[in-house]
């Protein structure tokens, strides 16, 4: 076989090939990618999309962002420095995007795109475009000038909106156009009812983000009465929003925007602190030493400084930790037993105490309390409801007090609304209860009442008079 040298003995087919190889790749950037981006252009785009939309089973989510300002802009600062612009604003757009999403690309000189799969709840994929928005509206600089912007996003779903590439396409631009004219600044969704519902929540976060720095969140306490005598043994602090106009809102109604807006730290944060000044008023001006409850978010449990900033609070406060109870929901716990075992061994350190919140709900076993480091469970208000009328429901609960009393652990039940309730857990040696049969949740200024008249007020309960409680 004649293979054919330079003068220096080397193989010469074999750098005509790597050339061509080179060549090749470049060519295939120039073709299927933009220059000024980086990304993928729109012939690329448009050979890509179908076969994704294939690879999810249509289940996809399209988004569209162009900057409010592009026309004005082209004409002030120039095409060049426009082009600056738009690859700025594609390295913000790219930062945004998750490990299992495909790259970004450029639709066209106007527009970028993104290709999600799957299709999100609606707040995940509001949160996503929110948080695009937020990077867009962070200074620009263009030959060292600063430049405000702002931009528009349109959001459309397969296969509700499009079956195929075009048609995606063009639903996601009709919204993008829509968010535009609306003002910019704002994205819309494809689908009217999907976009009520997403400018619905991008309002409630907004508010929420306004509440929490003009102090509207505050505490509520219900009291925890002891299964031996009726005496309050503890309160736990429960978080209520009130609202300007609608009055005091309950958490189920907003706690999911809290954690959308990844301000659920915070949250727990002002919580202890709120509620373990007040338990060292109630010491002060009461002498009441009960034990106070909060609930833990499973971010903030999850958290690795989480037992430190307990400690912190406090010391800052001055509450003995002893009075502190943490409750912990069964099934944030179990995500990863490991870190849960080294986080509640933490807590205890510090000297506080932990219960397994809802307890019955999650997925684990009894087992897990041998292996869980708890003072107590708190048995979930579902099982209450069923007691009297469900044999085996009443057979599971029995058993779960028999078998936590047998490993050290307090019982505490919520949810009692009925008398026949009560005495079930009582014959069953509940440690502690909690209900609406004893007392809804309070202001702050009502548990100071309650707790001024203690004496009087427990002195009714033991007459069998529970009006009082």
């Amino acid at each position: 076989t004649y293979v054919e040298r330079d003068a220096d003995g080397n193989v010469v087919l074999e750098e005509e090939r790597n050339r061509a190889t080179r060549a090749d790749a470049a060519l295939r950037r120039i073709r299927d990618f933009d220059p000024v981006t980086g990304l993928p252009n729109r012939r690329r785009l448009l050979n890509d999309l179908p076969s994704w939309l294939r690879h999810t089973n249509q289940q996809t989510t399209l988004l569209m962002l162009r900057l409010d300002q592009q026309e004005t802009l082209s004409g002030t600062v120039g095409l060049v420095a426009l082009e600056s612009l738009m690859a700025e604003a594609a390295a913000r757009f790219e930062q945004h995007a998750r490990e299992n999403w495909q790259r970004p690309a450029r639709l066209s000189d106007t527009r970028l795109v993104h290709i999600i799969p799957g299709i999100p709840e609606t707040a995940r994929i509001s949160t996503i475009a929110n948080d695009l928005l937020t990077s867009m509206r962070l200074p620009f600089y263009v030959e060292g000038k600063e430049l405000s912007l702002s931009a528009s996003i349109g959001i459309a779903l397969a296969p509700q909106d499009g079956r195929n590439a075009e048609a995606l396409i063009a639903a996601a631009e009709s919204a993008c156009r829509s968010a535009h004219e609306a003002g910019g600044n704002r994205f819309h969704f494809f689908s009217s009812e999907l976009n009520a519902m997403a400018l619905t929540k991008l309002g409630l976060q907004s508010e929420l983000r306004r509440a929490m720095l003009h102090g509207q969140l505050e505490l509520h306490y219900q009291p925890i009465v002891s299964g031996a005598n009726h005496h309050i043994c503890g309160v736990e602090a429960l978080v209520r929003w009130n609202h300007p106009e609608r009055g005091i809102l309950l958490p189920e109604m907003f706690i999911e925007e809290v954690a959308q807006l990844g301000l659920s730290e915070e949250l727990d944060r002002m919580i202890l602190q709120q509620s373990c000044r007040e338990a060292c008023e109630w010491r002060d001006r009461h002498g009441s030493e009960i034990t106070l409850s909060v609930n833990v978010s499973t971010r903030s449990f999850q958290f690795d400084g989480f037992p430190e900033m307990v400690r912190g609070i406090l010391r800052e406060t001055g509450l003995e930790p002893n009075r502190l109870e943490l409750e912990i929901v069964e099934s944030s716990a179990l995500i990863d037993p490991g870190r849960a075992l080294t986080t509640l061994d933490r807590l205890r350190a510090v000297g506080v105490r932990c219960a397994l919140d809802d307890f019955g709900t999650g997925y684990s076993s009894l087992s897990h309390l041998r292996e869980l480091p708890v003072d107590c469970i708190k048995i979930d208000r579902s099982f209450v409801d069923n007691v009297l009328t469900n044999p085996r429901d009443a057979a599971i609960v029995a058993a779960t007090i028999t078998l936590a009393h047998s490993l050290g652990l307090e019982v505490v039940v919520e949810g009692i609304e009925t008398e026949r309730q009560m005495q079930w857990f009582i014959r069953h040696e509940a440690d502690r209860l909690q209900g609406f049969l004893f007392s809804a949740p309070v202001s702050r200024d009502e548990l100071h009442r309650m707790l001024a008249s203690r004496e009087q007020w427990l002195a009714r309960s033991n007459d069998g008079d529970m009006q009082g409680l």
